[in-house]
């Protein structure tokens, strides 16, 4: 077991097992209070087995979804999000496109992802920096924001420049900064 979390939505804790059938291949179960059992299978690449990275509300809706982490570019982190719909895991894909959400932190480029919740709104704002010129101390990018609009999923309600001065201010956008999720995997 690695998470005894909400995730159907009925209030009551679930279990969340995840299990390494091969090195690029990975099951995640849950097995709801009320006895339901849902698995799913995903394939794993650049990172060997894979990697429970954690439960968390994302979306709008009631109960916890399920981040593994399933491939690794030179730097990039990609995720796959789980979400238990209709008696069923499906993948919850990341607003905006791309089928794997995804985070990032190199000399070059910072990548991440942000919950807030204001006046009963759930937002998700990816935030994407780069060095400007490739040299220097000052960075330039963009913050998309998404609004989760119920049955319609993620809509995109704004999209805004940034503009840092300094590694370190600039680093703050990578990674994941939603409750329950650790920043990075390791």
């Amino acid at each position: 077991m690695v998470a005894h979390i909400q995730v159907d939505g009925d209030h009551r804790r679930d279990v969340v097992r995840y299990k390494v059938i091969r090195d690029d291949l990975v099951r995640v179960t849950v097995e709801t209070a009320r006895g339901n059992v849902d698995s799913k299978r995903l394939r794993t690449s650049y990172w060997s087995r894979g990697n429970w990275h954690g439960a968390a509300r994302i979306d709008g809706r009631r109960g916890a979804e399920l981040v593994v982490g399933t491939s690794a570019g030179a730097h990039t982190l990609f995720f796959t999000v789980l979400a238990w719909r209709s008696g069923e895991l499906i993948r919850e894909r990341p607003p905006g496109s791309g089928k794997e959400w995804a985070i990032d932190a190199a000399y070059n480029v910072y990548l991440g992802w942000r919950r807030t919740r204001n006046d009963g709104e759930v937002k998700m704002t990816e935030r994407y920096v780069t060095r400007d010129n490739g040299t220097g101390h000052h960075w330039s990018g963009k913050a998309k924001t998404y609004t989760w609009r119920g049955g319609a999923g993620w809509k995109r309600s704004s999209m805004r420049p940034l503009s840092y001065q300094g590694d370190r201010n600039a680093s703050r956008v990578a990674g994941w900064k939603v409750k329950g999720l650790k920043r990075w995997p390791f």
